[in-house]
């Protein structure tokens, strides 16, 4: 089987998820990462902060975006430009890895479509941090489907990154969630946040599933022609979801968006080339072509350059960066509680992308910890 860099998805959490299911010699490339000078390995590290910031961007411009449009129509734009942006990647993909990076973008699909329906009335900060539960759905989904062990002593920062994250999402939550059980209901863009975490989650778990050992480093090079297929196939499924809400096929018909693409003013102004003319525009170029094609392709990049525990700590950083543009552009502050919790779940996700002796050894009151005497 071909190795994969399994961290070039997502940004803020995909290194960390990874590296709490995956084999440690694997996680940040399928080969170790060439000598490079304090210059150069700053000039990666750089790289990889600002692909943080540019994925903590989406958040804010995602809200703005659907805004002026329905959300099938700003997502389907947007995972459309960048498909066609990685195209030229597709032909030299591994016929072995076709169904792998399908289905991979079958489950991100499902994640960015949950994301944009809850920017529609959640702020982008919060979608950001409940994002992060992909650091339990993780090791929950490699425990249940492959036997992994995951006990306290094998595997303390799973558990830490998982008490934390808890906690954080129960500070995000309390106020809003008791706040909408007395209005009678549920806060739907926390589910949708919620779901987010699920559908990212299964695609790094699929994604973990494809790493082995490769001595020759062939694996590297199928890093985007599989980024490639994945945001085609994100393309294709958030097409079917545009062209289903906009025709107001089945559930959808229900909709506050339903038959936009049947009259022909909204057609011309929701889809594209015509978006691209309204007030979306910018934000759907911006989505598209930089923050999803080539920041990715900047991802890719650093992340086989610079440490896996180094990369896991720059990267959970997006989520503040979510907050910080979701101030700026939207003027989106966070109360007290939410940036406690906030915090929890950024630290989750650099304790889930630590060694488990470097857990032990912070805390040896843990089964298998050192204890000085």
């Amino acid at each position: 089987m071909i190795a994969l860099v399994p961290n070039t998805w997502h940004g803020a959490t995909a290194a960390a998820a990874a590296s709490t299911v995956l084999p440690r010699p694997a996680v940040r490339c399928c080969t170790a990462p060439p000598e490079e000078t304090d210059s150069d390995a700053w000039q990666f590290k750089l790289l990889l902060l600002a692909v943080a910031v540019g994925y903590g961007t989406n958040f804010p411009v995602g809200r703005l975006m659907n805004e002026a449009l329905p959300a099938a129509a700003s997502t389907s734009g947007r995972f459309l430009l960048a498909a066609l942006a990685l195209s030229p990647f597709i032909s030299r993909l591994d016929r072995r890895l076709i169904w792998p990076a399908v289905a991979t973008g079958l489950c991100d699909g499902i994640g960015y479509s949950a994301q944009s329906l809850a920017l529609c009335d959640t702020a982008a900060a919060k979608v950001s941090f409940l994002g992060a539960l992909t650091v339990v759905v993780v090791p929950c989904l490699s425990a249940a489907l492959d036997g992994k062990r995951l006990g306290l002593a094998s595997a303390p920062q799973v558990w830490l990154a998982a008490l934390l994250t808890l906690g954080g999402v129960g500070l995000l939550e309390i106020g809003d969630s008791l706040d909408a059980l007395r209005a009678g209901g549920v806060a739907a863009g926390d589910l949708w946040s919620i779901v987010q975490a699920l559908g990212f989650g299964t695609s790094f778990y699929l994604i973990g599933r494809l790493i082995s050992e490769d001595d020759d480093g062939a694996g590297a090079d199928q890093v985007l022609p599989v980024t490639a297929v994945n945001v085609a196939t994100v393309a294709a499924l958030s097409a079917l979801w545009a062209v289903c809400d906009g025709c107001g096929v089945g559930p959808l018909a229900a909709s506050s968006s339903a038959g936009w693409l049947v009259d022909a003013g909204t057609r011309d102004a929701f889809a594209l080339p015509g978006a691209l003319r309204g007030d979306s525009g910018g934000g759907l170029l911006w989505t598209g072509l930089v923050t999803t094609a080539l920041v990715r392709v900047g991802e890719t990049k650093g992340l086989t350059r610079v440490p896996q525990s180094a990369a896991s700590v720059i990267v959970a950083t997006e989520p503040l960066w979510a907050s910080a543009f979701g101030l700026l552009l939207l003027g989106e502050g966070l109360d007290p509680q939410c940036v406690v919790g906030g915090a929890l779940v950024v630290a989750a996700c650099v304790v889930s992308g630590l060694e488990p002796a470097a857990v032990r050894a912070a805390l040896p009151f843990l089964p298998g910890g050192v204890r000085s005497r």
